[in-house]
């Protein structure tokens, strides 16, 4: 009799362990398959369904992704407390990393720089966005002298972030970033393809330097014919004046390699038209 009260206790322990193991196994499914639902709804950008998945998964090995979808998509608008108690919770790892500098951008747009200047910078390297938000915070904090880290930033023939466009404002604005530095950048987009930048770029040139959108028309369609058009208004006939006969009077006393530089180089970059047609060889920050 007690042998078999034995067995019978040892059956129902195992049935209760399997049992117990079942409903660990089954709850184990049931919150990856929340976490795979609540991945699914920040693609989607349903934060409301994000959030109403988000307590299944407290405890979760995988929890802080959860938490980051949650904040990333917010932080325009974040509570810094909000945002503190993640770093307290996750203090390390790279989606920790990555959420310190979005917080840190999220900042700069908001020009909250007392709390920017609580984190920043940040270890390691940053991208320019960042960069530009770094300088904005020291030219509050020290003046005008903080805006030069910002005009190497201008020379790219690519878009810059809006962080930026406040920097190189000032820079334009204080004459750091000349007319010349200007059409240099104008070229760099140029020749990158990047269209729109360059007709951004010409339209807010002075007017003396400005190439209007037919302009542009025309280099691309025949950039030969633009150019002999701007080397015509560049150099115009010898008898148009007692200055430029003796203009032409020089050049012609000059070595042939010389002169072929002054006509086409600096001279024909003066005009607008050439600013694209003719100087778009070799570019340097400070190109004229």
């Amino acid at each position: 009799m007690k042998t078999a009260r034995s067995v019978a206790h040892r059956s129902l322990s195992t049935a209760l362990v399997a049992t117990a193991l079942a409903l660990a196994c089954a709850a184990h499914a049931q919150t990856d398959a929340d976490f795979i639902a609540a991945k699914t709804a920040f693609e989607r950008g349903d934060l409301r369904r994000l959030d109403a998945l988000a307590p299944a998964l407290s405890g979760h090995l995988l929890e802080r992704y959860v938490r980051y979808w949650q904040l990333s998509p917010r932080l325009d608008s974040a509570a810094p407390e909000d945002v503190q108690a993640f770093f307290t919770a996750f203090p390390d790892g790279p989606l920790t990393d990555r959420l310190r500098v979005e917080w840190l951008k999220a900042l700069g747009k908001r020009g909250d720089f007392h709390r920017f200047a609580l984190d920043y910078p940040l270890p390691g390297s940053e991208d320019t966005e960042l960069a530009c938000y770094g300088i904005q915070y020291r030219y509050q904090r020290d003046g005008a002298e903080a805006l030069a880290a910002a005009k190497p930033l201008w020379f790219t023939g690519t878009s810059t972030p809006d962080a930026c466009e406040p920097l190189f404002t000032a820079l334009i604005a204080r004459g750091d970033i000349t007319p010349a530095d200007r059409r240099s950048r104008m070229r760099m987009a140029t020749a990158g393809g990047n269209t729109r930048l360059a007709h951004a770029i010409a339209a807010d040139l002075p007017a003396a330097d400005r190439i209007t959108a037919k302009e542009f028309a025309a280099v691309d369609r025949d950039p030969l014919r633009a150019l002999r058009r701007a080397a015509s208004r560049s150099n115009p006939p010898p008898d148009a004046s007692s200055r430029s006969t003796r203009s032409s009077e020089r050049r012609a006393r000059m070595p042939a390699a010389r002169t072929r530089r002054g006509a086409n180089g600096a001279a024909g970059c003066r005009t607008p038209i050439a600013t694209m047609a003719t100087c778009a060889s070799p570019i340097t920050p400070h190109d004229s």
